[in-house]
């Protein structure tokens, strides 16, 4: 980790000298921990997890049995944070698909509130960057 926030740190090497400059470095420390594309995939994780919360036992093991019945690569790219947003979206629809039409339902009608936060959380990582003073 440090090799990625060293470069960010450069030309301040006792810190910042005043509170401006720690504003700077620590949204450029923050940027380099959580670029966009890491943000949308925690906006889609906890899209997931909000829904299987919501699930009783019968529901979770529908959902699950559509979730490995899912190609290798989506189950074992999800599992292992290796897809893309993109990819993530691709991994949703393919689910939704895979799953029973009571299956579908309960993501439809349990889903939708966290549906609508997610894609609220999404809209922020598309707006610019807000400059410093």
């Amino acid at each position: 980790m440090y090799d990625v926030l060293c470069p960010v740190c450069t030309g301040a090497p006792n810190g910042a000298s005043n509170e401006q400059e720690a504003v700077d470095m620590t949204s450029k420390i923050w940027k380099a921990i959580w670029p966009k594309e890491r943000l949308r995939q925690r906006e889609f994780f906890t899209f997931g997890m909000d829904v299987l919360l919501k699930l009783d036992l019968r529901e979770t093991r529908q959902f699950f049995s559509a979730f490995f019945g899912l190609s290798d690569f989506h189950w074992q790219g999800f599992l292992s944070s290796r897809l893309s947003f993109p990819q993530l979206m691709a991994f949703g629809l393919a689910l939704f698909a895979n799953s029973s039409n009571q299956a579908r339902a309960n993501l439809i009608f349990k889903g939708t509130p966290g549906l609508v936060s997610m894609f609220t959380g999404l809209g922020k990582t598309y707006l610019p960057d807000k400059k410093s003073k």
